[in-house]
């Protein structure tokens, strides 16, 4: 016994590749799990005294105690990995024949057959159950149509996936190797027919709709008589314009009294006696305009500030214009207070 297998259990792998010998060497022989089970602690032993699963299928023969015959494994190469151990086993897990998976060239295109099959047979399901509505309508018969085109096309996928499934294996055969596992055929063996489809019913054309007849012409609606033109209106009189607030208090019209004192304001001879130009005070000295200038500040104690004194403003002297209109009111002043 070796001591690194001492107290251990063989690999997974170890029981795949050595049922999928078994299978090959004795093709008759019922291999389940009953057989697996009786020959386990053997299996067992064998590896452990570090045989193979090659060596340990040769080594699984018996013979009748009379006449020695050479097992059916000796002296042939029986090949590794012929088979794939199921998903998640662990050592010591005992593994079935139902159980194996295939190698992955087999096992790609069976998965592919399988998917395609599938798609087939819920798309076939659909199909049949739309031949059975009613009313049949050309919509109806063209989804049909579209469904027995993608059945074509699944079918002939289907056929691509078995074809590479039976290259792959008859290329081991035609080599001469060990066969790889195979599961039974399932999808694998099947003949997808997009043909076995009930027949279409015809579609039922609806009558033609009668046409309507057309619609009576409106009469034409009467024009409105035109609008009557409005008159034009009629143009406001010039306001009155307003007296003088003077002639109103006064009640007289001094229209003419301010027309006479214009014409004598207008004689030169007269112009000259009316006017009185007023005498204008003498103008003030430019010291006036001058402010002092502030004595100077004496060092020690700040004294308090005496307030400045006011700076007279010069009288401005009244222009030619404005004395003659002041000697014209003062003329109409006088006029009025004689006719008082």
């Amino acid at each position: 016994m070796w001591k690194s297998r001492a107290d251990k259990l063989p690999p997974p792998q170890f029981f795949a590749d050595l049922i999928a010998h078994l299978g090959n060497l004795y093709p008759e022989a019922v291999i389940d799990d009953a057989l697996v089970r009786r020959l386990w602690d053997v299996w067992v032993a064998e590896w452990r005294n570090g045989q193979n699963a090659q060596d340990t299928a040769k080594a699984t023969c018996s013979c009748n105690g009379k006449e020695i015959v050479p097992s059916a494994g000796a002296g042939r190469e029986l090949g590794k990995r012929l088979a794939r151990p199921p998903q998640g086993t662990k050592r010591g897990d005992v593994v079935g024949p139902q159980d194996l998976r295939e190698v992955s060239p087999l096992a790609a295109a069976r998965r592919d057959a399988e998917r395609i099959a599938a798609k087939f047979d819920d798309l076939r399901r659909r199909t049949i159950a739309l031949l059975a509505e009613r009313p049949w309508t050309a919509a109806r018969q063209a989804l049909l149509v579209k469904h027995r085109d993608s059945l074509q096309s699944l079918s002939k996928l289907h056929e691509e996936a078995v074809a590479r499934y039976r290259a792959t294996r008859q290329e081991r055969r035609n080599a001469g190797l060990p066969a790889y596992y195979e599961k039974p055929l399932g999808a694998v063996g099947l003949n997808l027919r997009a043909d076995e489809l009930p027949t279409a019913p015809t579609v039922e054309q609806k009558p033609p709709k009668e046409k309507k007849p057309p619609k009576e012409k409106k009469p034409p609606k009467e024009k409105k008589p035109p609008k009557e033109k409005k008159p034009p209106k009629e143009k406001k009189l010039p306001r009155e314009k307003k007296r003088p607030k003077e002639a109103e208090a006064s009640g007289e019209d001094s229209g003419a009294d301010q027309k006479t004192a214009d014409c004598e304001c207008k004689d030169p001879a007269r112009k000259k006696a009316a006017v009185v130009v007023p005498q204008l005070p003498p103008p003030l000295p430019m010291a006036a305009y001058v402010r002092p200038a502030a004595p100077e500040k004496a060092p020690g104690r700040k004294r308090p500030s005496e307030p400045a004194a006011p700076v007279a403003s010069p009288a401005s002297p009244l222009s030619e214009d404005e004395a003659e209109v002041l000697a014209n009111l003062f003329a109409a002043a006088a006029d009025s207070d004689e006719k008082k």
